[in-house]
């Protein structure tokens, strides 16, 4: 069968076309295969960064809860510290007014020795 010289164009131009979208084709895979490969790589190494940040995260709020577990129990500690030094203060305060009395008394004594005589205790 023959073909007519304005056919056998078309058909070369037919074959040359499908050859470049073939190109271009294969082109856009490549180009989209790269593209894709950096974007796994960075999504790769986006998660590796999330990955990290949230493990500092967690130890910075482990961190600040045993923080606050230490305040809390020096806080406990301290307050326990204060009513056992509260007691002592009242305990040494009582003392030292008893022996202001027991002092006042003395010398009172003294002064009753030295005068030979009785004072009024009122």
């Amino acid at each position: 069968k023959k073909t007519s010289l304005r056919e056998e164009k078309a058909v070369e131009r037919l074959i040359a076309s499908e050859y470049q979208v073939l190109t271009l084709f294969k082109r856009l895979k490549d180009y989209e295969d790269s593209e894709l490969s950096l974007l796994r790589k960075e999504n790769v190494d986006l998660k590796s960064r999330i990955d990290f940040l949230e493990s500092e995260l967690q130890a910075f709020r482990a961190f600040r809860y045993s923080a606050f577990k230490e305040a809390n129990e020096r806080a406990a500690q301290l307050r326990k510290e204060k009513g056992a030094l509260t007691l002592l203060f009242n305990d040494c305060v009582g003392r030292a007014l008893y022996l202001v009395l027991a002092v006042f008394k003395n010398a009172l004594d003294q002064v009753e020795l030295y005068l030979g005589k009785l004072l009024p205790r009122d």
